[in-house]
């Protein structure tokens, strides 16, 4: 197995082209394949972000959720916040003040992502860092759109079969 040397450890690749295929596969059908898998059979929320040595951006979340979710939970796990929906509920005496702005700024956010999704608003509003968000964004649905696409395909390519 590339990388894999001896007693099982594991050591960088040396050769340029051997690591660029030894990414390409293990990203793909690896790592990207067992996500999804876990995700399915655990109903877990997953997110994964790969940056390649190019720094090209790859990333999963499952269908569950988004990207955008998952790391907004990360940041308020991360910040000690509670992150169960009740917790975001106002009525809740553990509902925080610093919380409600970040949702609110998040609310305002999303609604100035929807606006630009409709289309017929103009991008020379936005920030580069807006721009940038706005694009990762994008490739994101993108990507669970085809992700979708291809599971569709996936379970119509298995009924033809069954049904010869």
């Amino acid at each position: 197995m590339a990388g894999l040397v001896g007693s099982g450890s594991i050591k960088k690749l040396e050769d340029k082209v051997k690591r660029q295929v030894t990414f390409a596969k293990r990203k793909k059908l690896s790592l990207m394949k067992k996500a999804r898998e876990l995700s399915v059979l655990c109903d877990v929320p997953i997110g994964l972000i790969i940056f390649s040595q190019s720094d090209k951006l790859y990333f999963f979340s499952s269908q569950s959720t988004s990207m955008e979710k998952l790391i907004m939970r990360y940041q308020m796990q991360k910040e000690g916040h509670a992150t169960s929906v009740d917790s975001f509920h106002p009525d809740h005496g553990s509902y925080c003040e610093e919380t409600k702005e970040s949702m609110m700024r998040e609310i305002e956010n999303l609604k100035m992502n929807l606006q630009f999704y409709g289309g017929g608003h103009n991008l020379n509003l936005l920030t580069y860092d807006d721009l940038l968000r706005f694009q990762l964004q994008l490739e994101c649905s993108l990507q669970n759109a085809r992700a979708r696409k291809f599971e569709l395909m996936h379970q119509l390519h298995q009924t033809l079969q069954e049904n010869r």
